[in-house]
């Protein structure tokens, strides 16, 4: 048995050297790599000041804030014990269930409307059914992935959650990445929904189409048009007031030469 396995390497046996020796090895690996991370963070601060830096910094910046805002990562990443885990599961688990059910109608809505008849009322042209094709494709495979999701998170213990979600790094990355594959699966799947029947309604009414979709955009963005008009309005409120009291200055500079 060795005394101190700690400072001695198995297998040989103790001489008795001081401690302080055996411990150089360690000491020396340990300012190696003290020395070789100051390097790399000074080599990555004069990195950073750098075009290609500034734009590599950006792109970080974007994406982790995009990953934090669009998936669970954040929670996942700050959960300290059991109930936080299990507030994360029990949101996915609606979150899934409420995708699939819209997944569902997607691919109903699509079956239906690939069984039109050519000789139907409406007459649907070759590029509207790659629409029709889109949306197929996108609602059979966020129907797989949620099938996936569920029978393989919500079902478990809140450990056996905690082991699956990790990746193979240890982090939560990519977990919270593909659990919102069924969430952007549903969105192609009904943006080409919406693109078939603008496209067969475009045929039929141009007008009518153009008006009300231009009458929704403007209704979902109407916070933002009236905040940037706002914003227009006021700095060319200001602008004109300091053109009128440089103008007003300028007169009463040559009034007085006068």
């Amino acid at each position: 048995m060795l005394d101190n396995p700690i400072h001695q390497a198995p297998g040989t046996p103790n001489d008795g050297m001081p401690e302080i020796t055996l411990a150089i090895p360690a000491l020396f690996y340990l300012g190696t790599q003290t020395l070789i991370a100051i390097a790399f963070a000074a080599a990555s601060a004069r990195f950073s000041w750098t075009p290609l830096g500034t734009i590599c910094t950006v792109i970080c910046l974007i994406f982790w804030t995009a990953l934090c805002s669009s998936t669970m990562y954040g929670e996942l990443s700050n959960a300290q014990g059991d109930e936080d885990f299990q507030r994360v599961r029990v949101r996915l688990k609606q979150e899934w269930t409420a995708i699939g059910a819209l997944l569902v109608g997607c691919a109903a809505i699509d079956v239906t409307i690939l069984a039109i008849s050519p000789e139907s009322v409406f007459k649907i042209r070759s590029y509207a059914y790659l629409a029709v094709a889109t949306s197929s494709i996108t609602s059979g495979l966020g129907i797989l992935c949620t099938v996936w999701f569920l029978l393989r998170y919500p079902w478990v213990d809140i450990q056996t959650f905690i082991i699956r979600s990790r990746d193979v790094y240890g982090s939560y990355v990519f977990f919270s990445l593909s659990s919102r594959v069924p969430a952007f699966c549903t969105l192609i799947s009904s943006a080409s929904l919406m693109v078939f029947l603008g496209l067969v309604a475009y045929d039929i009414w141009p007008k009518g189409v153009l008006v009300l979709g231009i009458t929704v955009v403007i209704g979902m963005c109407f916070q933002f048009l009236i905040y940037y008009s706002q914003r227009c309005a006021a700095h060319v409120t200001v602008e004109g007031y300091m053109l009128a009291v440089h103008t007003a200055q300028g007169f009463l500079g040559t009034a007085e030469n006068v």
